[in-house]
């Protein structure tokens, strides 16, 4: 008997909190902000035509701004400022926290106006500074709760304190930093942050593993992968792992022969220019119908030109009519104009084709040491932005690769490694 009732209560609870997710989404879809008593700092919550909204609180947006201005442009004197120089300065102006403004500070450990670099992160990375608040961010899995997918959020628009491009710099900004962190340099990884995984697009991560030999290994694993100790992808990818000491040495081996082998070069701008041909296949299409329109838009301009010349209908009718045709003529000409500027874009030249030759050749002569150089290695790839995609077909693993030379991007169809997966390589 306790049993059933355990059951009950637990199946009426579920339901309970179903209803009131539902209950909060619709407010949500409804333009309400649920944020109740704790707004982000620069902002309070108000209430207007039965929705809860944000307002912004100038003396608080102030400082946000401040933030985000030094750690993307700097000040008069220096350049952008790191999250421990930013936290100094607003500690040295004693800018009130949000610690010290919510609640009178009850409960904060740290003296008033003494800022966390914790804090400052937090107000980096907090979207709601771009105009866009978002709920339905985490969900609920194996009693812990991890990150949704970004189709999966639900936002409300509200006022911006910074423009949205200042907050995607200081984004860039903060995977950078990350990313040349000396903590995480414990290894020479070549395709650092620019690999994605093949199976589901999400970012390959660099790690290292002791077999049972006690060898260690260097690879790069998905980071929506099982494996991922702290399970922060709502949808896990069962991609396997790719071993750095593979990829890098192919991955370099290919930008060399691009530089140093003209051959291969026109190889690779043959294949974009293949790509680009596909791709502008839509383009060629949309371009023909608008000929076609354009075409029978002019022969009723002219069939109506003939008969207001032959009086057949009235003076007023013809030069509606006709300012119609001019109106729709004048538009089907600049959506062809368009179109036709993008389909002729990205076709090289003989003389553009020799040009790329003679940089490959400058970047090349520049390059001497490199091969046991691993700084200036990552100099070239981060230079030509080398990035790849990798994956497994018919039991080999791939490496999708392409990279910018001057203003052109190179594709490669697949650089081929044909390395069997097994566990004691670190596959």
């Amino acid at each position: 008997m306790k049993n059933i009732r355990a059951s009950v209560a637990e199946y009426e609870r579920l339901e309970i909190s179903e209803r009131m997710v539902r209950g909060r989404v619709l407010k949500v879809k409804a333009g309400s902000v649920l944020i109740y008593d704790h707004p982000p700092y620069g902002y309070r919550v108000t209430e207007m035509n039965h929705k809860w909204i944000l307002e912004i609180v100038e003396a608080e947006a102030r400082i946000v701004r401040l933030i985000f201005k030094w750690y993307t442009r700097g000040d008069e004197v220096n350049g952008p400022l790191s999250m421990d120089a930013i936290r100094d300065r607003l500690t040295a102006m004693h800018a009130p926290t949000i610690a010290d403004l919510r609640k009178g500070g009850q409960g904060k450990q740290r003296p008033y106006g003494q800022w966390g670099k914790a804090q400052i992160g937090r107000i980096l990375q907090c979207e709601t500074y771009a105009g866009t608040w978002h709920i339905r961010k985490s969900a609920e899995k194996d009693g812990k709760h991890v990150p949704r997918p970004p189709e999966d959020f639900l936002p409300v628009k509200v006022p911006p304190i910074i423009n949205r491009e200042v907050w995607d710099l200081a984004q860039r900004l903060r995977s950078e930093n990350t990313a040349n962190s000396p903590r995480n340099l414990k290894h020479d990884y070549l395709m650092r942050r620019r690999l994605t995984c093949g199976r589901c697009g999400a970012s390959m991560t660099a790690l290292s593993n002791v077999n049972r030999e006690g060898k260690r290994y260097f690879y790069y694993r998905c980071a929506a992968g099982r494996d991922n100790q702290h399970k922060t992808y709502v949808r896990p990818c069962d991609a396997r792992n790719f071993r750095a000491d593979e990829v890098d040495p192919v991955m370099w081996g290919w930008l060399m022969s691009l530089l140093t082998d003209p051959a291969v070069l026109r190889r690779g701008l043959a294949g974009m220019q293949e790509e680009q041909e596909t791709a502008r296949a839509p383009l060629r299409q949309r371009l023909a119908e608008i000929d076609a329109q354009l075409a029978e838009q002019r022969l009723q301009l002219a069939r109506l030109l003939d008969a207001a010349i032959g009086g057949v209908f009235p003076k007023e009718l013809v030069e509606e009519r006709r300012v119609r045709l001019d109106k729709t003529i004048a538009e089907l000409e600049r959506q062809h104009q368009s179109l036709e500027a993008q389909v002729n874009a990205e076709v090289l030249t003989e003389a553009q084709i020799r040009g790329l030759e003679d940089l490959a050749a400058q970047i090349w002569e520049g390059l001497d040491g490199a091969e046991t150089d691993h700084e200036l290695k990552r100099g070239v790839v981060e230079m030509l932005d080398a990035r790849a995609r990798v994956s497994i077909e018919d039991g080999a693993k791939i490496v999708d690769a392409h990279c910018i030379l001057g203003d052109k991007a190179l594709p490669i169809a697949s650089l081929s490694m044909s390395v069997a997966y097994s566990k004691t390589n670190g596959g």
